[in-house]
This record gives C-alpha cells, structure tokens and sequence, in this order.
C-alpha cells in the first residue's frame, strides 16, 4: 500500500503542475526531484513525508541542513529541492495540492494587538478607491510603524489618538479636515 500511494502522489502532483500551465521542462525537473522522493520514502517505508523527513530528503540531495522545511534558503539547489518536496508532502497526507501557495508562509509584521487597526485603516484606504498597490504600501508602511511602536511599548491611547490617520494628523499638525482633502 506505502509504495503504490507514494507513486499515486508523484502522478497527482506532476497532473496539477501540467493543469496549472507550467512548461515542460519545469515538469520534468520536479518529476526527476519527486521520483528521487519517493524513492527515499520507499526506501525507508514510510508512506507519509514529515518535515523531518523532508529536511533529511533535502540535505541528502543538497549537503545543506535547514533547521526546518519552511525556513528561509537562498542556495538555489535548495529552492529547486524543496518545492517539489513540500507538494509531494501535501498530496501524501491528503491536502490540496496548491502550486501557487508559497512554501514559506508571509510574515506579517505588525503586532498582533495592532492588527484590527491596521486594517481596519486599509479597509478604509480600499472604500476610498486606492489602487491596490498603494493599499499593499501603506499596509507594509503601517505594519512597519506599528511594530516600531510595540517595540518602543508605546500605545496610540498614550499619543491621545484613536487611530492611524489621527495620529499622521496629530504629528503633521494638521486639521481633520486638511487629511480628508489629501485623500491620504
């Protein structure tokens, strides 16, 4: 059953990158990298991949131990190693295979007892018909001001303001009134 269920996810995943548009060699390449896989699944009798052993996978292809599967790598032989790997892992325990998910989750910045407000300000940033680029800078700028005031353990109630754009307003001296017309 192990060896069968093994070769059914190297066939699954190699269906989804084909459905998904990916060329050829792209195919190829994470066939070669998926057939290795299972054979060190195999080899070991396991029918289920985890982190651990993925890591082990990697580091018998690559010669460079990760610390854990979805850290941070910048060795391209790594990279190349490790995608396949997580896809093959997802399809073992019966996740979705999702090919456009990234292997290395996004960090998201801001403080979680900033969060609300923090989106709460791009929700408004949207309502007010901001392209979505600008609405993804003024998160990252928001995030980023956000932590700064975690780290310095400093509160907006502290600054006597009740949210985001009532605090550029207090520092800029400027009137409610002044922003609106800015469009932030």
């Amino acid at each position: 059953m192990g060896e069968a269920s093994v070769r059914v996810a190297v066939g699954h995943v190699t269906a989804v990158l084909r459905e998904a548009g990916r060329a050829e060699p792209t195919i190829r390449r994470y066939r070669v990298v998926l057939d290795g896989f299972a054979a060190f699944l195999i080899g070991r009798g396991l029918d289920t991949a985890s982190d651990q052993v993925c890591v082990d996978f990697i580091v018998n292809q690559t010669g460079v131990r990760l610390t854990s599967l979805r850290e941070p790598a910048k060795g391209r032989d790594v990279q190349a190693v490790r995608r396949p790997v997580v896809l093959m892992a997802d399809a073992l325990v019966g996740r979705p295979v999702d090919i456009e998910r990234t292997v290395i989750p996004a960090k998201d910045g801001c403080p979680a007892r900033f969060r609300p407000l923090r989106d709460d300000y791009l929700a408004s940033c949207r309502r007010r018909d901001n392209a979505e680029a600008t609405v993804a800078t003024k998160g990252q700028a928001a995030s980023r001001f956000l932590a700064y005031l975690d780290e310095m353990g400093v509160d907006l109630a502290a600054l006597d303001v009740r949210d985001l754009s009532g605090f550029f307003v207090r520092q800029r001296h400027l009137r409610r009134k002044t922003v609106a017309t800015m469009r932030s």
